[in-house]
């Protein structure tokens, strides 16, 4: 007989063991995928950790320094109430000092009024002329005299030979004082009298410096004067114009501010040529001289500058003017340099120069 098999309990079976097994998976990958996101949230939390573990490492270090300043600002502490201890102890002792000298003086005191009281009984008072520190270099010398003529007094040579020495000395001194006195006598007079001729030649500089001046504005026809201060270190200085005319409205003396530009440009260059004869600088330059002056004044100015130049042939003179003066003929001594005039446009600053 055939034997029949049942497996439709082992299938029903198989399925459900393989639903299991599906399952499981399923359940195996859920959380294969979250303990993957785990570990991706885990990765910052773990660095966090690391960070705070660092953190709270330099906290403990800088805990533990400030531990060690306290620890040697106590000890610090402790030195300062040691010396504090100690100063008041000085200062104690210092206190019982000053009670010591106090009554000392006291004592002292009282001894100075009895000396003093005994003193009287023998002579009155004297008031000392001397200063306390003379009084007690002179005691001193003479206990020591004292004290050398209590060894044994000097014999007659020794007091003949230090008479003779000491008159010898005196002598010697004397005549030198006299000299001396003699000598400060003769450089008193050599000073008063060099004061007299330096106060002549001054006076000759200053009646020499006028003239020179009036001579130099008579080539216009003007006359001046100055007025010389040495105290106050200045110079007043005074034009008349049209000297020879005495019907004209300038002869009065007129101070040099209320000139003309060109009256005053030619006193000026009149001043400068009587002050330049009192000078001995081998250099002479005047800067723009003529810039206020007409054609008159300015063809009479450089005439008498040139004249002036010419006659001084061992100095130098330099003339600056913005005119033009090719009309004047060069020859020995006499040379003229002319400029070229800038171009408009090309003119630089100071600044532009240097940075260029």
């Amino acid at each position: 007989s055939e034997t029949v098999i049942d497996i439709s309990e082992l299938e029903e079976n198989h399925k459900k063991i393989e639903k299991e097994c599906q399952q499981s998976v399923a359940e195996y990958e859920a959380a294969k995928q979250e303990l993957e996101i785990l570990k991706k949230e885990q990765d910052p939390i773990l660095a966090q950790i690391d960070e705070k573990r660092k953190v709270s490492s330099k906290i403990l270090h800088e805990i533990e320094k400030l531990e060690d300043e306290l620890n040697k600002i106590n000890k610090n502490v402790g030195l300062l109430v040691g010396k504090i201890n100690s100063g008041n102890t000085f200062l104690k002792k210092f206190d019982e000092k000053i009670e010591e000298l106090n009554r000392k003086i006291v004592v002292y005191e009282e001894q100075i009024q009895s000396d003093t009281a005994k003193a009287s009984q023998i002579c009155p008072r004297i008031e000392p002329t001397k200063s306390a520190s003379r009084l007690d270099k002179d005691i001193a010398l003479y206990e020591k005299r004292i004290r050398e003529e209590q060894k044994g007094k000097r014999s007659i040579q020794q007091i003949t030979q230090l008479y003779w020495t000491s008159k010898q000395s005196y002598k010697e001194a004397f005549q030198f004082i006299n000299k001396l006195t003699e000598f400060c006598g003769r450089i008193e007079k050599n000073l008063v009298l060099r004061a007299k001729m330096w106060s002549q030649f001054r006076t000759s500089i200053e009646k020499r410096t006028k003239m020179l001046f009036n001579v130099y504005l008579s080539q216009k026809g003007f006359a001046g004067n100055m007025i010389f201060d040495h105290d106050k270190q200045t110079i007043d200085i005074f034009v008349q114009l049209d000297k020879l005319d005495v019907g004209s409205q300038h002869t009065a003396m007129q101070n040099t501010k209320a000139l003309s530009g060109g009256e005053r440009s030619f006193s000026t260059v009149s001043l400068l040529l009587a002050l330049w004869e009192a000078m001995e600088c081998p250099f002479r330059a005047m800067d723009e001289f003529d810039v206020f002056m007409d054609a008159v004044n300015r063809k009479i100015s450089i005439e008498l500058l040139l004249k002036c130049a010419k006659q001084n042939k061992n100095r130098q003179f330099i003339f600056i003017t913005p005119h033009d003066y090719s009309q004047i003929a060069t020859g020995e001594g006499v040379k003229i340099f002319k400029l070229q005039p800038p171009e408009r446009g090309s003119q630089r600053t100071i600044e532009e120069t240097i940075n260029n």
